[in-house]
């Protein structure tokens, strides 16, 4: 989720005395870990993304700044066939189970959250939670 601060007229760090619009939700349906080989790496992700953007943390610390910095540490784990790669997909295919769909769920998330960055990076006073 992104949120901004409702009154902020200037690009500033969001606190507890703001109130907070969410701007953008988005639920993915299949795992991003789906296609990656290691146990480390699947910390990695967890590390990079989940824990620095969990709803808990003050919202300054949860910048699209910050997200820049992780797409940019996940990026080379999709990015590398020895680490991660395609798997079949969750969700049925359009044929149903006995012809699946196949994505590289991390390499799609990395992605999407390129698109997020560079669609919301200039809204004052955004902030991401990843839950």
């Amino acid at each position: 989720m992104l949120y901004v601060a409702a009154q902020a007229e200037a690009p500033r760090l969001i606190g507890s005395e703001d109130t907070l619009e969410q701007v953008y939700t988005w639920s993915t349906r299949e795992n991003p870990k789906a296609g990656i080989y290691s146990d480390a790496d699947m910390r990695v992700v967890g590390d990079q993304l989940i824990r620095p953007f969990a709803p808990d943390r003050n919202p300054g610390d949860r910048t699209l700044t910050h997200l820049r910095a992780t797409i940019d540490a996940l990026a080379p784990l999709a990015q590398d066939p020895a680490r991660s790669s395609w798997s079949a997909a969750q969700t049925p295919g359009p044929l149903g189970e006995d012809s699946p769909l196949w994505l590289h769920g991390l390499h799609a998330l990395v992605r999407h959250l390129d698109w997020v960055h560079a669609v919301f990076r200039d809204v004052p006073g955004a902030s991401v939670t990843v839950q």
